[in-house]
């Protein structure tokens, strides 16, 4: 699931005309965060932190950032944090199902140069601030 800037335009025109002439999915990913940088200059975008406890001691934030949510939880016991918990955007961006999966899934490419440089571009379009390789096997 694409949980990112390009998730929080999903119903904007420029980026529906974008894609139907493109396909690209780094470059809807680079457009939607330009357009988010836009909104957060004019002051007119969503809020960005949502919180929440229903429960003394234990707190939920989930924050919207250009990578995607970044979710927290914790819980406190005797002045304490007991539990620490946080899913942050490369967890969804890379997990075996998730969006750079999908972005390579179908992938036509005998050049193992040019699919590594896919490769690479797809994973910085999702999460530019992650170390990460990549390594190709041949089927």
């Amino acid at each position: 699931m694409e949980t990112g800037a390009w998730s929080y335009y999903a119903d904007s025109p420029l980026l529906a005309d974008v894609w139907a002439q493109t396909r690209s999915k780094p470059l809807m990913r680079l457009l939607a965060r330009v357009m988010d940088l836009v909104a957060m200059a004019r002051e007119v975008d969503q809020p960005r932190l949502d919180s929440a406890s229903d429960e003394a001691g234990v707190g939920v934030s989930v924050v919207r950032t250009a990578r995607g949510l970044l979710m927290h939880h914790v819980r406190l016991a005797e002045a304490r944090v007991a539990e620490y918990v946080i899913v942050a955007p490369t967890e969804w961006n890379f997990h075996a199902e998730g969006a750079f999966t999908q972005g390579l899934k179908g992938l036509l490419e005998q050049d193992k140069t040019r699919l590594l440089q896919l490769a690479h571009i797809e994973v910085l379009s999702l999460d530019p601030c992650v170390a990460y390789e990549v390594e190709i096997h041949d089927a």
